[in-house]
């Protein structure tokens, strides 16, 4: 397995500058406020021709659910605290089968709402020792990321409890240690039962898992040559934060492709955040044979290190999410020409491919 793995990884490599960029044009801009700053794009999701996304009202959690429009459909209130159907600490949202799932790290569960807004479920799991950075949700199971002891951890979607678990060669012992060690945080996604990680750190890499977490495959490319590895580094006001260029930070997957953004990095210093100089682009893999099929971006849209998010792929082309960068979000604008009143904090942008 390990022969076949190799030799399949050299293949792709060998494969992955033969695609031309692919012109798209932009078909729709939709303005998004009150979206929250922290993981803006994993807390927005396209399901059934809506968006939802995350608010950080202060007070409570607000998922914004607007129609194909840009629209605002309804607002589902998430209640701040530690009793049934409320958070302390939202990290992702997620939808999978007609159900909102929502990942409070700092409580160990995942609260579970209906597309109404009224609140089903709430999955704890006892991951003690372990950081948490990602999940998926399969017809029967949750997959979580984790970073110290487990790279998979399979729950049992009605109780929680662990199924199987993937670990790591090496344990990291302390949250210094795992501070000061090679990055091993990623993005989770999956599609038919299949698990999709893909890494944060070079090289670009996605590994392919089934559903009892065993590795099918693993796709390498060489993009992003010359750019920065990311990982944890010392904060200039204290601190650690994580800077440098990401690798694989969004994936869209369907029967066939795996869709994925490239472009984002981010340094600090005294002043605050700056993102990283940066070539954007949208790649298409084919998900059996990891050959890149298509290279796909817009002329009118800004290069920005913020990173672009895939929200969904259908017959009308590609829908992605830009947040943070103002001057990127202003370009937009300017460019499309679409009436604004003040800027807004985030853009939903629909690409058409030919």
């Amino acid at each position: 397995m390990k022969h076949f793995i190799y030799v399949f990884l050299l293949l792709l490599i060998s494969c992955s500058r033969q695609v031309s960029l692919q012109e798209a044009s932009i078909t729709q801009v939709i303005l998004l406020d009150d979206v929250t700053y922290q993981n803006a794009g994993m807390n927005i999701a396209a399901y059934k021709d809506h968006i939802y996304y995350m608010e950080d009202a202060g007070t409570d959690y607000r998922v914004h659910v607007l129609d194909s429009q840009g629209e605002q459909d309804s607002v589902i209130t998430i209640p701040k605290g530690k009793g049934p159907g409320e958070m302390t600490h939202n990290w992702r949202l997620k939808i999978f089968d007609d159900m909102i799932y929502l990942l409070d790290t700092s409580q160990n569960k995942i609260v579970v709402y209906d597309l109404q807004g009224e609140p089903v479920d709430d999955i704890y799991f006892d991951v003690t020792g372990e950081r948490i950075t990602d999940f998926v949700v399969l017809p029967d199971s949750i997959v979580l990321e984790g970073v110290f002891k487990n790279k998979l951890l399979k729950l049992d979607k009605e109780t929680g409890d662990i199924l199987a678990k993937l670990e790591y060669d090496k344990v990291y012992q302390s949250v210094n240690e795992y501070f000061s060690s090679e990055l091993r945080e990623g993005v989770l996604a999956s599609h038919d039962g299949r698990i999709y990680l893909g890494y944060y750190n070079k090289p670009f890499r996605i590994d392919i898992f089934s559903d009892d977490l065993e590795q099918e495959k693993s796709i390498v490319k060489d993009y992003g040559e010359g750019y920065e590895t990311c990982g944890w580094r010392s904060h200039p006001q204290g601190g650690v934060a994580l800077m440098g260029h990401q690798m694989v930070y969004n994936m869209f997957i369907t029967e066939s492709e795996i869709t994925v953004p490239f472009g984002q990095g981010i340094t600090y210093d005294k002043e605050g955040m700056h993102f990283m100089d940066v070539v954007n682009c949208v790649y298409v893999l084919d998900s059996e044979s990891g050959k890149t099929t298509r290279k796909i971006w817009s002329s009118l849209l800004p290069m920005s290190g913020a990173g672009y998010t895939v929200l969904s792929v259908d017959e009308r082309g590609l829908l992605l999410f830009l947040m943070y960068d103002d001057e990127a979000v202003q370009a937009v604008l300017d460019k499309t020409q679409t009436p604004y009143e003040e800027l807004p904090r985030g853009l939903i942008i629909r690409l058409a491919v030919e």
